[in-house]
């Protein structure tokens, strides 16, 4: 009888998981398609561009140019996982802006802050400054997916990070 209710409960919960998690992007515009091996972006990459350097960086940073927007497809540094990603580069500065992409099915979703069921690597925007090999990577620990830049997976020194010259940020763009 255990068995059955069991049962029972596995088959009723999860279409309502399913259509849980399918609802979270009904309404939302996908950023990008995959479309065989080219991904095209179907956001007004100019309008995300300003929103970015008016919600990321200050007046003193208003030097900031961001250059080019690409979709970029990546494995995690600590394991075969692949994922996706926006980055939004200013070659000048050599700033790299990150945000992960939620995949459902062929599209590709930005997740923003109000999402309640979202994990935290998929809300927060990952700023890197530095030099050419000073990009955007995630890694696992536990479990849990951190940005980082560089292929660094670990916390320096302070004498260390004064030395480091690949800078790291996280932002939260929260709706006022």
């Amino acid at each position: 009888m255990k068995n059955i209710k069991i049962l029972f409960s596995l088959l009723f919960l999860s279409p309502i998981f399913l259509v849980a998690q399918t609802s979270a992007h009904k309404n939302q515009k996908p950023f990008a398609v995959i479309k065989g091996k080219q991904i095209d972006i179907k956001k007004d990459t100019t309008l995300f561009k300003r929103y970015l350097k008016a919600n990321l960086f200050s007046e003193v940073d208003k030097t900031i140019t961001l250059d080019k927007i690409e979709i970029r497809k990546q494995t995690m540094l600590s394991s075969n996982e692949v994922y996706y990603f926006v980055l939004i580069t200013d070659f000048k500065n050599h700033v790299r802006i990150a945000k992960w992409l939620k995949k459902n099915k062929n599209s590709l979703y930005l997740i923003d802050s109000e999402d309640e069921n979202a994990e935290p690597i998929e809300i927060m925007y990952q700023v890197c400054n530095g030099p050419e090999n000073c990009l955007p990577n995630i890694f696992k620990l536990d479990s849990e997916k951190h940005w980082t830049c560089g292929e660094t997976m670990y916390c320096l020194t302070e004498q260390a990070a004064k030395l480091n010259t690949c800078k790291s940020t996280k932002s939260i763009i929260t709706s006022e």
